[in-house]
């Protein structure tokens, strides 16, 4: 509740529900449930092991999101100050429709995940996350305007039905175009078992710096 959030102050705020519009001044501690639709964080966010975290429409946070064995990350329409960095989802993993100040980076997770329409100040870096989720496995930055460098490796999806890792402008993302400011590296992943399709490319409107695509396997 809002009274809830002032008392609060500058202390953790925990969140197992909905927000809503209000404003936090301070941290906020996020478990099972958390969503922040709409809401003002004037701190960071953290998502503890099991924890959620949801937003579904436009929100700030000034500070950092950082989440270690979470269930689920749904970040939409939001604006973070600071780097994301996102360690250990089971379920999946989505930054998009924002912008983040900083960094991005989502490692040893499931791999089902997405950077995607997003507005990066930093680097994105999207490591070790492998499997797959509901026979998809999905490693993406795409979309996505990234100011710094992006680096894509030993991820390894393995979807029964379909599996992508891929850089670049997103069939699903109609629209949004993809750049990368700095330099582009995909290597040492893998994408395999899917009875449709099994994909590993690059595909930017442009790339700043150098590009390097090597030791893939699709």
């Amino acid at each position: 509740s809002l009274a809830a959030a002032d008392a609060a102050g500058a202390s953790d705020t925990p969140c197992t529900e909905a927000l809503g519009a209000v404003t936090v001044n301070g941290n906020v501690s996020a478990g099972a449930g958390c969503d922040l639709s709409g809401t003002t964080v004037n701190g960071n966010v953290t998502v503890n092991p099991g924890g959620s975290l949801t937003v579904t429409s436009p929100a700030t946070i000034t500070g950092n999101v950082r989440s270690k064995g979470a269930t689920t990350i749904f970040v939409l329409l939001a604006s973070v100050g600071g780097n994301v960095q996102i360690d250990g989802t089971t379920g999946q993993s989505f930054v998009g429709f924002g912008t983040v100040g900083g960094n991005v980076e989502i490692k040893n997770s499931a791999a089902f995940l997405e950077v995607g329409a997003e507005n990066v100040g930093g680097n994105v870096h999207l490591h070790h996350n492998t499997g797959s989720f509901y026979g998809v496995g999905v490693v993406a930055v795409g979309g996505s305007t990234v100011h710094g460098n992006v680096e894509v490796h030993d991820n390894s999806a393995t979807g029964s039905f379909f599996n992508a890792i891929l850089v670049g402008i997103d069939p699903e993302l109609p629209g949004y175009p993809s750049s990368v400011d700095g330099n582009l590296k995909i290597h040492n992943n893998q994408a395999a078992g899917g009875s449709l399709e099994n994909v590993v490319f690059a595909a930017v409107n442009g790339v700043g710096g150098n590009l390097e695509v090597h030791n893939n396997t699709a």
